[in-house]
């Protein structure tokens, strides 16, 4: 038991914490560093989200063209 929960439902708990794939505060700095002098925490998890819809897409359709090339390797090419 972790903290008087089990395990699994902790790690469970923790894992639903944070639900994005880029990290946070990367994100943040490139905003402030683009000129941002304020970023709000929903700015940030909006531009993730965004960025994980795009990164899904362009990847889904690299493999479309990677399998119809015959090929197994995802490669810049594909992109």
């Amino acid at each position: 038991m972790i903290n008087g929960k089990e395990g699994r439902n902790f790690f469970n708990f923790c894992a639903s914490q944070n639900p994005f794939k880029f990290a946070w505060s990367p994100i943040r700095k490139l905003m402030k560093d683009n000129g941002a002098e304020m970023v709000a925490r929903d700015a940030v998890d909006a531009l993730i989200d965004y960025l994980q819809k795009s990164a899904r897409n362009v990847t889904n359709k690299a493999l479309e063209m990677t399998r119809h090339a015959g090929r197994k390797n995802l490669c810049s090419i594909s992109l």
